[in-house]
């Protein structure tokens, strides 16, 4: 019997970015390893870059760094793909 098999539904698929290349954003690591001044920026200064056209972006972020999308009203700008990415890390495992 194989360990591994497919699911018969179909993955679930991005959201279409019209022609747009994607880029995925996460801005911070966890903020139980300590050390966050080396491995986070602010969300804000990530800002300028939702500005440009040619670039679909989608928000990898988990934990509580994810909130800052809806702080700076950014979510109109960036898809957050996170709870996604939580839900295939969790079937991983």
């Amino acid at each position: 019997m194989p360990y591994l098999f497919a699911l018969d539904s179909k993955p679930p698929s991005l959201p279409d970015t019209g022609g747009r290349k994607r880029a995925g954003l996460v801005w911070s690591g966890s903020l139980s390893r300590g050390r966050t001044d080396r491995r986070a920026i602010p969300f804000e200064e990530l800002l300028p870059l939702l500005d440009v056209p040619v670039w679909a972006f989608h928000s990898l972020q988990m934990g509580k760094a994810a909130e800052e999308l809806d702080r700076n009203d950014a979510c109109d700008r960036v898809t957050d793909l996170a709870s996604l990415l939580g839900t295939l890390l969790i079937l991983r495992r």
